[in-house]
């Protein structure tokens, strides 16, 4: 399983309305496209935290293939959206990639990193 964490900043009053963009999202075919297989969003004092999960034999690239995603109707349809209900983490923001946070560590029951 592959993983991508992104964060960015949402009141959480907003959080409804990103669930909703976010299932309407998932009912299209984009997710298995580009084989996305589960998504959870968090939010935590502010932070909007959006991890999302491919199968392992689908490759290790998920970010690539969620940026490759960017001129797909249904991803710029969500990204229209969400604009007015996420606001960037860092002013300095360059676009998805830039809000994707770094894992440094990994455990699973039988061995780890």
């Amino acid at each position: 399983m592959h993983h991508v964490v992104f964060v960015d900043r949402m009141d959480p009053g907003h959080a409804t309305d990103v669930a909703r963009v976010w299932a309407e999202h998932d009912r299209t075919g984009l997710p298995a496209r580009i084989g996305v297989t589960g998504r959870k969003l968090f939010h935590f004092n502010g932070l909007y935290l959006h991890l999302v999960e491919s199968d392992a034999h689908q490759g290790d690239d998920l970010a690539g293939r969620i940026l490759a995603a960017g001129r797909d109707p249904d991803y710029v349809e969500v990204r229209d959206h969400l604009a007015g209900l996420l606001r960037p983490y860092s002013p300095d923001t360059s676009g998805l990639l830039s809000t994707r946070a770094t894992e440094f560590y990994h455990w699973t029951a039988g061995g780890g990193r």
